[in-house]
């Protein structure tokens, strides 16, 4: 500590370094990756009231599955109040995963997300859906969340009965790579991938970590001099 403390600069350096440890580590936190050609539509409104539950089936595409994504009509969720979301098994008995709906990092009015430790085998996996609205301390008499038509599909209303065939609730599938590299190289690979061969793969590469240290250089340069 007193190695520090004989030299301000040295603080300073070791404060960068921390900072820019946290970004990346932040960084690391929110690299997820959205079905390709998966859009969330605002079509049509379904109500679910305090204690009711929506119940539907899906099928996810890929492997590594880790967050679901939804639209809700605003004002959405208000503070206080919590959703309960539950991956289901096919039959809808066992329980997957389990978690609440959070305002996406996005901040958009009415995205939320439910993320959960990632399902590594979940491609073209049959999946059941549970929804149920618990408000804890506002008087929200209903939230809405938006379908859209999709033939062959069906939610329902378990507390009510209601059924909405051919319908499907408005979601969107999230991956996430186990390993940081992993994800690092389907980063690469997505913004790559209407990009000219001077900005791919390597090259991409190559500009980002250049740009990364001569900033960095620049700015200890900068506290040093």
């Amino acid at each position: 500590m007193q190695f520090l403390l004989k030299n301000p600069k040295r603080i300073i350096l070791a404060i960068l370094v921390l900072l820019m440890l946290g970004i990346f580590w932040r960084f690391s936190t929110l690299l997820y990756f959205p079905q390709a050609g998966n859009f969330l539509e605002k079509e049509t409104l379904a109500k679910l009231h305090p204690q009711e539950s929506l119940q539907q089936s899906f099928i996810v595409p890929d492997g590594n599955l880790a967050k679901l994504e939804f639209i809700m009509r605003s004002p959405g969720i208000k503070p206080g109040d919590k959703v309960l979301v539950k991956i289901l098994d096919a039959p809808c008995q066992k329980n997957i995963r389990q978690g609440f709906l959070t305002d996406s990092f996005l901040s958009s009015n009415n995205l939320y997300d439910f993320s959960f430790p990632i399902i590594p085998d979940s491609q073209n996996k049959t999946y059941c859906l549970d929804i149920t609205f618990q408000p804890q301390s506002s008087t929200a008499k209903s939230l809405q969340f938006f379908y859209r038509a999709e033939d062959g599909s069906q939610f329902k209303n378990t507390s009510t009965g209601e059924d909405f065939p051919d319908q499907t609730l408005s979601l969107r599938f999230v991956y996430k790579n186990p390993s940081l590299w992993k994800n690092l190289v389907e980063l690469d690979q997505r913004i790559s991938q209407y990009k000219p061969t001077l900005l791919k793969s390597f090259p991409l590469a190559l500009i980002a970590s250049g740009f990364i240290s001569l900033s960095l250089i620049v700015i200890i340069f900068l506290i040093l001099l």
